[in-house]
């Protein structure tokens, strides 16, 4: 998660490599998150694409919708500013940067817009309802995009894209009692939905041409929804006696029976894992499901097939908000509830989650993400701040480097790299070494080889969580001065 304004350059003939296990991944310590001056903290979303460059979408005390990117090395780029309700918006953007914003009108309508991959502008937008209601986004890794908004009076609205078309008028209408719309996208881009109708769950894949009842027992109006890549999919929803869940194995299969995941409800958030590597001792694709009652947080798996885990009591008991990512893996959460903001890992392999973190005595999470960086981070809402914090499992970022591709014997060579962390860390000096067994350590450095040859100039940087980058130049030193003036 880059929460700073770094950039990545090329220099030399090499790049940053992966970072050094050379510490042990932690949470950073809270900070506050950089976002435009009269950005109304509680109504931002942050969401991010490969490479770092952050979609923010956010309201200013004036009710003014702004979106924009903030890509690293430089500050925020408005794209976007049209007049709202005061709403937050709803944001949802792809790995290569293609986007879909929702957001409620003067009106009280609802509208979305789409931004393209590899685009500044955004697209004309659309009406999706002439109603306001539960906003909710979503959009696949093939750029499909979906918006919807749930009324308060039950019924919902669903407008779909695809990249080569444009938003359709509402293309899905659920009636009263529809309500709890929830959406989410495969990585081949089909899309599944979730919702109630009374006290049935309703799921269905591209459209409500395709649903199908997957549990008769509802006693809430949400639903949560995880999809995995392959289509696998987990729905999460109250039931009598806690939050239960349906399984579906894979896109256009059959939903497993109910099942009690946790005591307590309602259901928070749900996700599936990423099947697991080659030869992985870890089972793959596992569902998760994030629940809370007035009292505890509850953090539910079970592997595809299988049955969910016993639950726990957990600190942050009335949780209202959270989320749940995955850093290669394993798996972490984020909520807030009575007594402030938590996050929790589990690895694959393990029977039980990790030890809990405190990231903040107060907060409402307004979002919980994992970014293609490494890191798991939470953002909340508190004093009229952002704050956000990670679990970092990244090293620092290069702003820039200068580092000759070629010198001179007995020639005095500067070398320079400036460097920050995704998070305001402290970054420790880096270290270089030049290949002949010299070590100096500066930001900028200077060093003078007394033999000719081709040498490996080594900067590590190293953050003040023990998360280290290596970046390694290959150096050619001419024999003399005036070597090159003979040739």
């Amino acid at each position: 998660m880059r929460c700073s304004l770094l950039a990545v350059l090329s220099a030399g003939a090499a790049g940053w490599l992966a970072p050094a296990a050379w510490a042990s991944p932690a949470w950073t310590p809270a900070s506050q998150y950089p976002l435009p001056a009269g950005a109304i903290a509680s109504s931002a979303r942050v969401e991010f694409a490969d490479g770092d460059v952050a979609t923010v979408a956010y309201l200013d005390t004036g009710g003014v919708l702004h979106a924009g990117t903030i890509a690293p090395g430089r500050g925020y780029v408005q794209q976007l500013s049209i007049a709202s309700s005061g709403t937050p918006p709803s944001l949802a953007v792809s790995p290569d940067g293609a986007a879909v914003l929702e957001w409620v009108g003067p009106d009280l309508s609802t509208f979305a817009a789409y931004r393209p991959a590899h685009r500044a502008g955004w697209d004309e937008p659309m009406t999706v309802a002439y109603q306001d209601g539960t906003l909710v986004t979503a959009i696949s890794p093939t750029d499909s995009a979906a918006a919807g908004v749930t009324a308060a009076g039950g019924g919902f609205s669903l407008s779909t894209f695809r990249p080569d078309d444009a938003f359709a008028t509402p293309a899905t209408a659920g009636q009263p009692p529809d309500t709890g719309l929830a959406l989410g996208y495969d990585e081949a881009g089909a899309l599944t939905l979730s919702f109630i109708s009374g006290s049935d769950v309703i799921a269905a894949t591209g459209g409500l041409s395709t649903m199908q009842i997957v549990a008769t027992d509802a006693v809430g109006s949400t639903t949560v929804l995880g999809v995995g890549p392959d289509g696998s999919a987990v729905v999460a929803y109250s039931g009598p006696t806690g939050t239960e869940a349906v399984i579906r194995d894979q896109a256009g299969e059959r939903w497993s029976g109910s099942v009690v995941v946790a005591p307590g409800q309602p259901p928070v958030a749900a996700a599936i894992s990423p099947a697991a590597a080659p030869y992985a001792i870890a089972p793959a694709r596992q569902a998760y499901v994030l629940s809370a009652d007035a009292g505890c947080a509850f953090l539910s798996r079970a592997p595809i097939g299988g049955g969910f885990t016993s639950s726990r009591c957990l600190p942050g008991g009335g949780a209202g908000q959270g989320g749940i990512g995955f850093i290669g893996g394993n798996a972490y959460a984020a909520w807030s509830g009575a007594g402030g903001v938590f996050g929790i890992g589990w690895r694959p392999a393990a029977s039980a989650p990790g030890r809990v973190a405190k990231l903040s005595p107060t907060g409402s999470l307004t979002q919980a993400l994992a970014d293609s960086a490494g890191d798991f981070a939470a953002l909340w809402s508190t004093g009229g701040s952002l704050t956000a914090s990670a679990f970092e499992t990244s090293g620092p970022l290069r702003l820039s480097a200068s580092v000759p591709r070629t010198t001179q014997v007995d020639r005095s060579t500067v070398m320079s790299v400036t460097v920050g962390d995704p998070w305001p860390l402290a970054v420790r000096p880096p270290v270089w070494t030049f290949g002949d067994g010299t070590t100096v350590v500066g930001a900028q450095v200077s060093h003078t080889y007394a033999r000719p040859g081709l040498y490996t100039v080594r900067v590590v940087a190293t953050d003040a969580l023990g998360n280290a980058t290596v970046e390694r130049f290959r150096v050619r030193v001419g024999g003399g001065v005036d070597d090159h003036r003979s040739r």
